[in-house]
């Protein structure tokens, strides 16, 4: 009976050791130096991995091919302000591959007015008598709102309230503040649904990146000819087009082909790094 229990006992400790040694080879690694400079105030998470933000997607646990049918990750921006509106751009700069960017940019997602808080109704004469001025302070204190108005930004929207005077109410992006991207909630108009990352095989590495840029009120669409397809997006363009400046945060993460894994290539790439498109 004691040999019969000493048996189990060793058995045990052998399945231990040997998870233990699995677990070991499922290393996290960060992006090369190059490719960090772009993450920024913006947090990636996918099941399982967490923040994937300036990391190599390990090869370990099947990640590599789980990524490419999870569903969208979760975005948070804790930088971000309330009652502002933002533009959230998913990208693979490597299409088809770093060496041979042919189809730069691979567009995976695009979210447009992607609110932060929500916004209410109320009496204008209310509105404008507590918003008459900074008055050399650093903010406005709106005690009939219940908020605190940054006075950087409080001049734009008193001249919002006082246009709407006349119609005896007025929209107030102040009331009732939420913190949508602060959490990770992106609620939005979704012009290019999320698509995940596939990179064919024998591509090497590809970088994915995101870029969150303050949306000031512009309405955000797409030309007939960027709908027809997602590669080969000219972003830079794009981000002219709608006076669109510097991102407020970004981040990347990098993967391969998960059948690629035997034939390992160091994260990177041979080319230029091009991170980020510059606004024309």
């Amino acid at each position: 009976m004691r040999l019969a229990v000493a048996a189990l006992l060793l058995g045990l400790t052998m399945v231990v050791t040997g998870d233990e040694g699995d677990n070991d080879l499922c290393v996290y690694e960060a992006l090369p130096d190059n490719d960090a400079v772009l993450c920024k105030g913006l947090k990636v998470s996918y099941p399982e991995l967490g923040n994937l933000g300036c990391m190599v997607v390990p090869e370990c646990n099947n990640y590599r091919q789980k990524i490419t049918y999870w569903t969208e990750p979760i975005v948070k921006f804790p930088g971000a302000l309330d009652g502002a509106t933002y533009i959230l751009v998913m990208v693979d700069p490597d299409a088809p591959s770093r060496s041979s960017p042919k189809a730069r940019f691979w567009r995976h997602w695009l979210v447009t007015d992607i609110k932060m808080g929500k916004q209410s109704l109320v009496r204008s004469n209310d509105a404008v008598s507590q918003l008459g001025g900074c008055r050399g302070g650093s903010s406005i204190q709106a005690t009939e709102l219940q908020t605190t108005i940054p006075c950087g930004r409080a001049s734009h929207h008193i001249s919002l309230i006082n246009s709407t005077v006349a119609r005896g109410m007025s929209w107030c992006p102040f009331c009732k503040m939420g913190a949508d991207m602060k959490k990770g909630k992106i609620q939005g108009q979704e012009l290019s649904p999320y698509q995940p990352p596939s990179p064919p095989a024998q591509s090497g590495f590809h970088r994915y990146q995101f870029f969150v840029y303050l949306q000031e009120g512009k309405t955000i669409s797409l030309l007939p000819k960027e709908n027809k397809t997602r590669g080969s997006w000219k972003m830079d363009r794009f981000l002219s087009r709608f006076h669109l400046g510097e991102p407020e945060a970004s981040t990347q993460f990098m993967t391969q082909n998960y059948q690629d894994t035997l034939n390992h290539q160091a994260p990177g790439g041979s080319s230029e790094p091009e991170d980020k498109p510059e606004p024309r």
